[in-house]
């Protein structure tokens, strides 16, 4: 199987998708983790049973060591239980 390896260049705009239980809680820990910057947070989706939310937000970020560090660190944290 062929598959095209595409080279991400950085500086970049990288959006994560976040899921958790409660809006103000998920919006804190963007915060937490983003000061400098304090990205913009959009509500994506919600559970059929809205037990639920997931919100979008994108970052700069200067290297794949510092994407791959802020997706471990919001996988980390306690309100969030899903990044994409």
């Amino acid at each position: 199987m062929n598959r095209d390896n595409k080279k991400i260049s950085y500086p970049c705009q990288w959006e994560f998708t976040v899921i958790g239980l409660a809006e103000e809680a998920i919006r804190n820990a963007i915060a937490e983790l983003f000061p400098a910057e304090t990205p913009e947070v959009i509500p994506s989706n919600q559970s059929k049973t809205g037990k639920y939310v997931s919100f979008s937000f994108s970052t700069t970020v200067t290297s794949e060591e510092e994407r791959n560090t802020a997706f471990t660190q919001l996988q980390q944290h306690a309100a969030i239980r899903m990044v994409l």
